[in-house]
């Protein structure tokens, strides 16, 4: 029996009620997250289809869903940072049922998050973790991000605090090398350009006439 195959894509308004039903079981089986139980109980389905149909017009924000058999076990996040100073930057969130924990689903998620990211121009990517957090923090890693630094007392959870640390990948690098690829190439094409033109007029042609 074959498996049924994972599918990565943006959410739509009309998913309102399954993202609705994915946080609500999701922030029952996990403390990673920022949103409560209780927070969730209080969410309307009319606002979360005002926040997909925004999510989806918006290009600085993207909202992915992991899905399979219909049903979605997976979640991603991403949003630009809107002030003119800090416009480079976004910050993004990733979340999976822990029945489909290990599968990959998570780095699935990470890449099209970057990808979009670079496609936008975004220069900075950031987010912070539980430090208890092992997956979510290997998973990370395995894409490059750096460890930022600690944020002590980052949640506090039934009058106990954990430590959180701040995860930072930067593109600014590789968006300096396609630019001066782009510029290269450009004057390649010119000098091919310029050639092509010597080997097949005569100079002549180009002269003015006294």
């Amino acid at each position: 029996m074959t498996s049924t195959k994972v599918i990565i894509r943006e959410a739509q308004s009309e998913d309102a009620q399954g993202v609705l039903n994915y946080l609500k079981f999701i922030t029952n089986e996990t403390s990673n997250l920022l949103l409560t139980p209780e927070e969730m109980a209080q969410k309307k389905l009319t606002d979360e289809i005002n926040l997909l149909e925004e999510s989806s017009k918006s290009s600085e924000n993207l909202f992915l869903l992991a899905t399979k058999d219909e049903k979605i076990i997976g979640t991603a996040n991403m949003k630009s940072f809107l002030r003119k100073r800090i416009s480079h930057r976004g910050t993004f969130g990733i979340s999976v049922l822990k029945e489909f924990s290990d599968q990959g689903i998570g780095s699935m998620l990470l890449a099209e998050i970057i990808n979009y990211a670079k496609s936008i121009n975004l220069e900075i990517l950031e987010l912070e973790v539980r430090t208890d957090n092992i997956p979510a923090i290997h998973l990370y890693k395995k894409f490059g991000f750096k460890e930022y630094g600690l944020y002590e007392n980052f949640f506090k959870i039934d009058h106990k605090y954990y430590d959180g640390d701040t995860y930072v990948i930067s593109f600014k690098l590789e968006i300096i090398i396609q630019k001066e690829h782009h510029r290269v190439l450009a004057v390649m094409l010119f000098l091919l350009y310029l050639n092509y033109y010597e080997n097949n007029f005569n100079s002549t042609y180009f002269e003015v006439s006294r």
